[in-house]
């Protein structure tokens, strides 16, 4: 068995807490409230990225999803709507003959526009499948992009996804999520 762990920016990633109560939070809602707050302050926007903010916060697991190692706030700028990202952990076992690209979603759904894959070397993993694929959000009429990246440790896939309409924002946040698998680190679990 490996342990893992990330060394992630604290100037660019920060912790979602999948456990409450976290901090002066006694609630999730209390959470979801607190952290809609402080990234609303000072916009010309803010009730509107503020009531955004409360139901991305509000939605988010209380318990562990399967697979589910962390879940991290994007964050490249103060004052920016941070970008919601989730990393899994899973067994690769049975899944060693399925491209890093496929795993990574290239080929999954009808995609709006053609997905831009890039496969990258990497001093954890070898090489790492980054793909921005897009969908349209017929609701709001909007284009969505959905940045993923996953790379293979011996038996083991780590998989980086995230979902924004900020479509320069999601180009941006790319280069961090290949970084991000750069500070991944496996050990032996002691006996």
């Amino acid at each position: 068995m490996k342990t893992i762990t990330i060394d992630q920016d604290p100037e660019v990633w920060a912790e979602v807490p999948l456990e409450y109560p976290v901090g002066p939070y006694a609630t999730q809602a209390d959470w979801a409230r607190g952290l809609a707050e402080a990234y609303s302050v000072g916009r010309d926007d803010a009730d509107e990225v503020e009531a955004g903010l409360y139901a991305i916060a509000s939605a988010l697991p209380v318990a562990p999803r399967l697979g589910l190692f962390e879940l991290l706030w994007h964050r490249p700028a103060i004052g920016t709507m941070p970008l919601l990202v989730n990393v899994y952990v899973a067994p690769g076992d049975g899944l060693e003959d399925v491209s890093l690209t496929e795993l990574a979603g290239a080929y999954e759904s009808e995609p709006a526009r053609p997905p831009i894959v890039d496969t990258l070397e990497s001093g954890v993993f070898g090489s790492v499948a980054r793909v921005l694929s897009f969908t349209k959000d017929e609701q709001r009429d909007r284009l969505l992009m959905h940045l993923s990246a996953v790379g293979r440790y011996e038996d083991i896939l780590v998989r980086i996804d995230g979902y924004t309409n900020d479509l320069g924002r999601g180009t941006a946040a790319a280069d961090d999520f290949t970084a991000l698998l750069e500070t991944f680190r496996f050990g032996d679990a002691p006996d």
